[in-house]
């Protein structure tokens, strides 16, 4: 997976104007980032901001559906993180999960990815057979 899984859109459109700030920001970032991105469209403090987040960009077609209207920021961060410690492996596993999944929804997907995570850092620390 490329450095950036999950591309958001966040937009500050409070006062009503007809050309609403707004900045692509791409997962995972960092709490600075979030908070320079926040401050670019007009929220000096981040942690009161009200933003609506618009539209993704992902490169895997199966994870738009599965993402939804105003999530939480860390979730979406959280799930870009997982995404990019994947090893093709695991991705291909998640994929098929999406591809196959009725859940709705961003939980149960973020829940998956980390799993196989965690599931690829184990295997990754396991001594290798007859050491």
């Amino acid at each position: 997976m490329n450095k950036s899984p999950i591309s958001i859109l966040y937009v500050n459109n409070q006062d009503g104007s007809a050309d609403p700030r707004m900045i692509w920001l791409d997962l995972p970032a960092t709490q600075a980032a979030l908070d320079r991105a926040m401050k670019k469209i007009g929220f000096p403090d981040a942690a009161n901001a009200d933003v609506r987040i618009t539209r993704y960009k992902t490169n895997l077609a199966e994870l738009s559906g599965h993402l939804v209207r105003h999530p939480d920021i860390s979730h979406l961060n959280r799930l870009a993180e997982c995404l990019s410690g994947m090893n093709r492996a695991a991705l291909q596993r998640f994929t098929l999960f999406l591809r196959t999944s009725e859940a709705s929804g961003y939980a149960p997907v973020l829940q998956c990815a980390e799993q196989l995570v965690t599931t690829c850092k184990r295997r990754r620390q396991a001594p290798a057979p007859g050491r």
